[in-house]
C-alpha cells in the first residue's frame, strides 16, 4: 500500500471508531434510550401496523430485482450472463460486502464465473453502476437538506435545479462515455466490452432512481409501523438525507454500513421530533430486511459454488 492509501485507511477508521463511540455514549451507555428501544419493540402493535412491514418486505424482491436488472444490462456485452447468473452474482455480492468494503464486495460477486479477460471489464463496469447509485444518494441528499433547513418556497426553486443539473449531470455523462468509447484504443475497448448505447446508459440511471425510490419508501414505511406523525416532506427529506450519509461517510464499511447507517439516521432525524429509538430500531430494521435476508441467500449460492468446483475438480 501507498502512504497515500494508508492515511486513506488511517481516516477511515477513525471516523468509524468515532461514530461506534458516539452511537455507545449517546446511546447504548444512556439507560433510557435503552429503555425506550425495549418499550418500542414490547409494545402491542395492531395487525393493521404490520402490514406496514409487510409491505416493506414485498419490496425487497423490487429492490434486488431492479439491482440484478441494472447489472444484467451493464454486464450482458461483457459477459452474456443470463437473468439469473446475475442474481446469483448480486446475491453474493451482498454476502461478501459483510466482510469487505461494499464497493469491492459487490465486486467480487460480480467477478464469479468471469475470464481473465473479462474481469477488467467487469470490474470497471461494477464501479460505474455504483457511481450511479451513488449519485442518486447525493441528489436526493441535496433535497433533503434543502427543504430541513430552508424555507418551502427555496426547497421548491432548489429541486428544480438540482433535477435539471441531474439530467444535464446523466446527459453529459452519456456523451464523455460515447466521446470515450471513440477515443480509446481497440485493445483496450475490447478488453472493458465498451460498447453499452445512449438507450442503456439512460436505462441504467432510471434504474438506479426507481431503486433509490424503493429504499426510501420502505424506511417510511418502517416509521409508519412505529406510528410516526411527522409531516411527510419532512420525513422524506430526513430519510434521504440518512441515504446521503450513509453513503459519503468516509467509514470503512465493513457489515454493510452498520454503525454509518445509525448515525447518519440518528442525525438526520435529530432535526425533526421523531425519537431517536424508533430511529435506531427502524434503521436497524431496513439493515435486516434489506442485508440480512439477502445475505443468507448469497450464502447460499456461495457454498453452491464451492460444491459444485469441487465436483468438477474431482
Amino acid at each position: 500500500m501507498t502512504r497515500w492509501q494508508i492515511f486513506i485507511v488511517l481516516i477511515k477508521v477513525v471516523v468509524l471508531l468515532y461514530l461506534l463511540h458516539y452511537l455507545y455514549q449517546h446511546f447504548f451507555a444512556n439507560q433510557s434510550f435503552i429503555l425506550a428501544v425495549q418499550y418500542h419493540l414490547q409494545q402491542h402493535i395492531a395487525l393493521q401496523q404490520w402490514l406496514y412491514v409487510i409491505a416493506a418486505l414485498v419490496l425487497l424482491p423490487v429492490n434486488w430485482l431492479l439491482e440484478t436488472y441494472k447489472w444484467y444490462v451493464l454486464q450482458f456485452t461483457t459477459t452474456n450472463h443470463g437473468f439469473y447468473q446475475s442474481w446469483k452474482n448480486v446475491m453474493k455480492g451482498v454476502t461478501y460486502s459483510l466482510f469487505i468494503p461494499p464497493q469491492l464486495g459487490d465486486m467480487a460477486g460480480k467477478l464469479d464465473r468471469t475470464t481473465a479477460t473479462q474481469k477488467l471489464g467487469i470490474g470497471v463496469l461494477s464501479l460505474y453502476g455504483g457511481f450511479v447509485q451513488s449519485f442518486m444518494a447525493f441528489a436526493g441528499g441535496m433535497i433533503g437538506v434543502v427543504y430541513l433547513f430552508k424555507p418551502a418556497w427555496y426547497w421548491c426553486c432548489t429541486m428544480t435545479i438540482v433535477l435539471m443539473i441531474m439530467f444535464l449531470c446523466l446527459y453529459c455523462m452519456v456523451e464523455i462515455i460515447v466521446w470515450v468509447k471513440k477515443k480509446l484504443p481497440y485493445q483496450f475497448l475490447h478488453a472493458l466490452s465498451f460498447s453499452m448505447s445512449k438507450k442503456q446508459i439512460l436505462l441504467i440511471n432510471a434504474i438506479a432512481l426507481l431503486r433509490y425510490a424503493v429504499f426510501v419508501v420502505q424506511f417510511s414505511l418502517i416509521l409508519q409501523f412505529f406510528s410516526v406523525s411527522i409531516n411527510k416532506w419532512v420525513e422524506i427529506s430526513a430519510i434521504m438525507l440518512t441515504y446521503f450519509g450513509k453513503t459519503f461517510i468516509p467509514a470503512l464499511n465493513i457489515l454493510s454500513d452498520v454503525g454509518t447507517r445509525e448515525f447518519a439516521a440518528l442525525w438526520s432525524f435529530s432535526f425533526t421530533s421523531v425519537s431517536p429509538s424508533i430511529v435506531f430500531i427502524a434503521s436497524m430494521l431496513i439493515w435486516c430486511i434489506n442485508i440480512v435476508m439477502p445475505m443468507l441467500l448469497g450464502a447460499y449460492y456461495l457454498i453452491e459454488s464451492m460444491v459444485f468446483s469441487k465436483r468438477k475438480a474431482t
